[in-house]
């Protein structure tokens, strides 16, 4: 939604949800208001903001991703007792 007010435009994005928050581009700056509380972010500061956003998403991603690469691996035995011990219940080694 596009206002105007004192002379100047102002964009408000709304979220819907738990906890809902209003986006609002006031000049060189965004605010961005939950409830009561107002966190004012310089323009300039935004792109950097939204990247590291992304990053800690992304690594967020890649821990799960790796997580289940590892929870779905098959078992291979590590020491020599565990190989000899396979072998031995497989009925190559008598």
């Amino acid at each position: 939604m596009n206002k105007k007010e004192n002379g100047s435009s102002r964009f408000i994005l709304y979220r819907k949800g738990k906890f809902p928050y209003a986006i609002e581009e006031k000049g060189q700056s965004f605010l961005i208001k939950q409830k009561e509380n107002i966190v004012v972010i310089p323009t300039k500061d935004m792109k950097w903001l939204i990247g590291e956003f992304n990053a800690i998403i992304n690594r967020k991603k890649e821990q799960k991703e790796i997580s289940q690469r590892h929870h779905y691996q098959s078992y291979e035995p590590r020491s020599a007792r565990q190989r000899r011990d396979e072998k031995q219940r497989s009925g190559e080694i008598e």
